[in-house]
């Protein structure tokens, strides 16, 4: 089986989990910026650097980190106020954690999929 491209990968990743990618070159590396909607529509932003765009494990650790990193009860906190109501349109403190949890599952079904996805898919 032929080895695919490392970002034909992320991108056939991010197609089937309904993210968006970005790249650029960076002063530090390549910055990759993933955005998608949370269920209750709050825009998602995350983002990683890599140094070599074409280390898969790289990238992998890279998006491991983007999961583990992601805490959503801070993230909650942005969006609710000293009395779990929420803010800017955000709906209540449970709601708005339910929804970031949600995110962090995300995150988490995204490093798997890169991880595990064949080349077979890509093509």
């Amino acid at each position: 089986m032929k080895k695919i491209e490392v970002n034909k990968r992320l991108q056939a990743v991010c197609d089937k989990l309904q993210w968006s990618v970005s790249v650029e070159e960076s002063h530090d590396g390549f910055r990759y910026e993933f955005e998608t909607f949370s269920d209750y529509g709050q825009d998602v932003l995350q983002s990683i650097t890599v140094s070599d765009p074409d280390d898969e494990s790289e990238i992998a650790d890279a998006l491991y980190d983007m999961w583990q990193d992601f805490d959503p009860e801070a993230e909650t906190m942005l969006w609710v106020d000293s009395e779990g109501k929420g803010k800017n349109g955000a709906p209540d403190l449970r709601e708005c954690l339910a929804d970031m949890d949600s995110v962090d599952e995300s995150l988490e079904e995204f490093w798997h999929e890169f991880r595990n996805y064949s080349d077979a898919e890509c093509a």
